[in-house]
C-alpha cells in the first residue's frame, strides 16, 4: 500500500512538473502575442495618421479644382 502511494504521489509530482512548464511555455507565448499585438497597434496608428493626411491633401485638390471651375471663365 505505502508503496502505491509513493508511486501515486511520484506521478502527481511529475504531472504538476509538466502541467508548470507548459504553463510556462503559454505565459511566454502569450507575452510575444501581446507584443505582437503592441507593435501591429503602432504600424496601424502610423497608416491612420498618413490616411488622414492624405485626405486632407485630396480635400484641399478638390477645393482648389471647384474655386478653379467656379472662378472666372477661361474661355
Amino acid at each position: 500500500m505505502a508503496d502505491e502511494l509513493l508511486s501515486r504521489i511520484q506521478q502527481l509530482v511529475q504531472e504538476l512538473r509538466t502541467l508548470r512548464g507548459e504553463n510556462e511555455q503559454l505565459r511566454q507565448e502569450c507575452m510575444a502575442l501581446k507584443a505582437q499585438n503592441e507593435a501591429k497597434d503602432t504600424e496601424l496608428n502610423r497608416l491612420n495618421d498618413r490616411m488622414a493626411k492624405q485626405d486632407q491633401k485630396l480635400d484641399a485638390i478638390a477645393k482648389e479644382i471647384e474655386a478653379a471651375f467656379s472662378g472666372p471663365s477661361l474661355f
